[in-house]
């Protein structure tokens, strides 16, 4: 029986780091998200929802906070890396023979919801269960790679990191597509990213992001690069002594920047400085700004974001 399954739906390969090292090659691809949103809608659906599509089972993969081409693969090829509590597979049996298996949604002290794929919910009284226990792994089955190539996991990648959820809106800000000067430099600013978390707040009088002290906070913007290379980060920015050393980091799908943010003397006193270079590839893509952990009253007061080309690769 187990070599008649084998033959007819495939032998999953057990190394995981493997098949995410075989994959890596999506980053040298050339990605098209609307085809990427025509796989999720037909391998993603019953668990994820994106959009107007699909079921809320597994995590809100528009809010996902790291969307960076290497987190996306392993949560794609390699689901039982870092499984949350809350997205762990339980199985259900009823003291007749019923068997669920699913999520815990909901708990009493007399009854359980398990979640199935779709959005199915079955309640089962606790004194009507033979057993429930998870096995520790996620809902989302390993392999995935057996139905999709490099190509389609670089088009669905592509689709999740295009689509975010609705930003905070504010007088002023407008967030639209930036694209290079006449000398290949982009200019990120406050006026034209998308802004999201609780707290931070798109403040009018020096027309900066402020309030910034969730971990949620964040500012994204989508860019447009011509050809792919290291660009030069710098930021205008500015923060008291007191809240001064949070880490913070400038974050693009296939690299990350991080830096200290330092004392520029007061928050009405902004600066700019290099904080270091990242590699962008070429194309359409998002990239965003939020701190790097947990912060100490604020983050910092940020009122630009200039990347300048280096050299092209």
């Amino acid at each position: 029986m187990r070599k008649r399954a084998k033959a007819l739906l495939g032998a999953v390969n057990a190394d995981r780091a493997a098949v995410i090292r075989k994959y890596q090659v999506v980053k040298t691809l050339t990605a098209d998200p609307q085809k990427g949103f025509a796989l999720f809608e037909k391998y993603c659906t019953p668990c994820h929802r994106l959009g107007d599509a699909g079921h809320q089972l597994g995590p809100d993969l528009a809010a996902l906070v790291d969307k960076s081409t290497d987190a996306m693969l392993s949560a794609l090829l390699d689901p039982n890396l870092g499984v949350e509590r809350k997205y762990s597979q339980y199985t259900a049996v009823t003291t007749d023979g019923r068997i669920t298996t699913g999520i815990i949604s909901e708990e009493t002290g007399t009854s359980v919801t398990i979640l199935a794929k779709e959005g199915k919910k079955t309640v089962f009284l606790r004194n009507r269960l033979a057993r429930l226990e998870s096995n520790g792994k996620s809902m989302m089955p390993e392999g995935l790679e057996k139905d999709l190539d490099a190509q389609s996991v670089a088009d669905l990648i592509a689709a999740l990191q295009e689509h975010y959820p609705s930003p905070k809106k504010f007088p002023g800000n407008t967030p639209r597509r930036v694209e290079t000067d006449t000398a290949g430099k982009l200019t990120l600013s406050t006026d034209t990213c998308s802004i999201y978390g609780k707290s931070i707040q798109l403040e009018k009088r020096y027309g900066n992001l402020g309030m910034w002290r969730g971990e949620d906070d964040m500012a994204v913007w989508q860019i447009e690069i011509p050809a792919a290379g290291k660009y030069e980060v710098a930021i205008e920015w500015a923060c008291t002594p007191a809240t001064a050393g949070n880490q913070a980091q400038l974050v693009a799908a296939d690299d990350r920047l991080l830096f200290k943010v330092e004392s520029t003397g007061s928050w009405d006193q902004y600066r700019t400085t290099s904080v270091g270079k990242i590699l962008l590839r070429s194309g359409i893509q998002r990239i965003r700004v939020h701190s790097a952990g947990p912060i100490s009253q604020f983050l910092m007061d940020l009122r630009k974001v200039t990347l300048s080309p280096g050299q092209a690769k």
